[in-house]
């Protein structure tokens, strides 16, 4: 491996690409198990921790805090709520109550304010943006029905899903 500017080769035994919190438990793990090994981080940004980014911005009633990274953990993900608690990872709470926005089949960004959008809501969607959310939501409820949330791997496709990317 070579140095950032290229001109000094780097020795070491194991190179984890990426310093998300992925790649910063890989090498934590392998140190931890092969201390002998010579463990080097490469991450292209200039900051650790990957996805996990949340910075404040102003807002209407002063400033907020915004997840710029894109991450979310819910209550039943308890594995990685123990690994963000020992790595001191600060989460904060998701509130589902005033203005949400959807993107249905359009390119236009529309705003709704229950839970999930109303039949008063649905007013400013063609019908079939509509149909599009109706399918895809009733379609997820039905998935959510089939699955034991103490033990997901215990349904019969689980790993088949785990595998599957949402596009």
């Amino acid at each position: 491996m070579e140095s950032v500017s290229g001109t000094q080769p780097i020795r070491c035994d194991v190179v984890v690409i990426g310093a998300g919190i992925s790649g910063l438990i890989a090498a934590r793990e392998i140190r931890t198990k092969c201390p002998h090994l010579n463990v080097k981080i490469v991450e292209a940004k200039n900051r650790v921790g990957g996805r996990t980014l949340t910075t404040t911005l102003k807002a209407a009633n002063g400033n907020d805090q915004w997840d710029l990274g894109g991450q979310w953990v819910g209550l039943t993900q308890t594995y990685i709520i123990e690994l963000l608690k020992e790595l001191a990872i600060e989460t904060c709470q998701q509130y589902d109550d005033g203005t949400k926005f959807i993107q249905a089949g359009c390119l236009d960004i529309r705003p709704y304010s229950a839970l999930y959008p109303s039949a008063r809501d649905f007013k400013r969607y063609s019908i079939w943006e509509i149909i599009d959310f109706l399918l895809t939501y009733s379609k997820i409820e039905r998935l959510i029905q089939q699955i034991d949330v103490s033990d997901p791997y215990s349904h019969p496709e689980a790993i088949s899903w785990d595998r599957d990317n949402i596009r």
